[in-house]
């Protein structure tokens, strides 16, 4: 299956790292379960970035980690443009506050 290029903006970046440092604290190794969860993520949105809803009234599509109280926000660049491969842009990752998913620090 061909996989779409990823890039991230720098805000979706500092994002994820954010992130991955909280989990580390946490507890040892968090942090990379934590960056294989984003990664497996990422490589469902590059094989098919269409079939992820649009955050409402934008251009911005919506991915829920598995089991864990992350979204990952996307757009899609010349998906519609026949001549130009397309590409994924991460715009962001938000922490969904309030939720029951997180990794087990048990």
């Amino acid at each position: 299956m061909l996989l779409n290029q990823v890039f991230f903006y720098q805000e979706a970046w500092n994002e994820l790292l954010a992130a991955i440092n909280e989990y580390n604290s946490k507890a040892t190794g968090l942090g990379r379960q934590f960056l294989k969860a984003v990664e497996r993520g990422i490589k469902q949105i590059s094989e098919d970035p269409q079939s992820f809803s649009f955050q409402q009234d934008t251009q911005t599509r919506v991915y829920s980690l598995h089991r864990l109280p992350y979204t990952i926000y996307f757009i899609c660049l010349n998906e519609h443009q026949p001549n130009l491969e397309p590409e994924i842009w991460i715009v962001g990752i938000e922490k969904i506050e309030n939720s029951r998913r997180d990794i087990s620090t048990k």
